[in-house]
């Protein structure tokens, strides 16, 4: 055998590993088949739910259509929805040539464009918000004192850390919590505001926040789209106040309707913007009027 075909036989049986390695460790493998419907262990491979894949033999052959049912971690449930398929065939996205199976390349391209709304979400997200608060206050007049509503609006900033869980790609549940400041002031026409000696009326109070939205989610590429509702409660920390009594001040809770978008970077960070508007149950005759409106953006993590 001369040096040209030992060099020939040397590159052709490298390739053939190099192929081997690459095919079992960026191809998904298929580990049980059973009425109709596949096992799978993606190794790497991203997979939704929804998504169409072949299934291909040892020869690279096409066997089989499968839908992909459920997704979790390194594991995923097909069905078969068209010809048939055998332990340890592979997986192919229809959307893929066949070198994908083989190539590093494709397949370290497909995971940085490929999407994943499935996952688990935590964000770390600053928020600005306009607060009002109006209040009905009297002054010392004897015998017919003087009544007036205060109001009073103040911008505020706070911070909150939120966890997304989906269910399906239509529904997830988020929940968050956080630190927030309220504080907001007014003027008044007459002395009815800090035991009645003056017209500065304002609220200052800490709260530590707590609370949760149901989302329903329309997803399109990178952007995922939500409108949810749900309910926030606030206790606060520190409090002071010449327009209401610190005594009277305790947990406050309040409706949350909220929309906004989750922005994918990629299948590790995504970029969470919203706008949201609290409406609260702790309104009364004395304090007719609690708003609280905020937008949000943040930066979180997928898992």
């Amino acid at each position: 055998m001369n040096t040209s075909t030992r060099i020939f036989n040397f590159i052709a049986a490298v390739s053939f590993l190099i192929i081997c390695f690459c095919s079992n460790t960026f191809a998904g493998l298929i580990l049980q088949v059973k009425n109709g419907k596949v096992l799978i262990d993606l190794k790497g491979t991203p997979a939704q739910v929804g998504e169409y894949f072949f299934t291909l033999n040892q020869d690279n052959k096409k066997t089989a259509i499968i839908e992909i049912t459920s997704v979790k971690a390194e594991k995923a449930v097909g069905k078969i929805t068209k010809g048939a398929t055998n332990v340890s065939d592979t997986i192919l996205s229809k959307g893929m040539g066949a070198a994908a199976v083989s190539s590093n390349h494709v397949a370290e391209s497909s995971r940085a464009s490929f999407i994943r709304h499935d996952l688990k979400k935590i964000a770390l997200n600053l928020k600005t918000s306009t607060d009002m608060i109006s209040t009905t206050q009297q002054d010392r007049g004897n015998p017919f004192p003087a009544k007036e509503t205060v109001m009073m609006k103040g911008n505020n900033m706070s911070i909150n850390v939120s966890l997304g869980i989906p269910f399906g790609p239509t529904f997830s549940v988020q929940a968050f919590a956080g630190y927030e400041v309220l504080k907001v002031a007014g003027a008044a026409v007459n002395l009815v505001c800090d035991g009645k000696t003056s017209r500065d009326c304002n609220v200052n109070i800490s709260y530590l926040t707590l609370g949760g939205l149901a989302r329903l989610n329309y997803i399109n590429g990178s952007f995922e789209l939500w409108a949810g509702a749900g309910v926030g409660l606030k206790q606060p920390i520190a409090k002071t106040s010449t327009a209401l009594l610190t005594e009277n001040i305790s947990l406050a809770n309040a409706v949350i309707v909220a929309m906004g978008t989750d922005y994918y970077i990629n299948n590790s960070f995504f970029v969470p913007v919203s706008i949201e508007y609290h409406k609260s149950f702790n309104e009364s005759e004395t304090v007719p009027k609690i708003e609280h409106m905020g937008a949000q953006i943040g930066l979180g993590m997928l898992f």
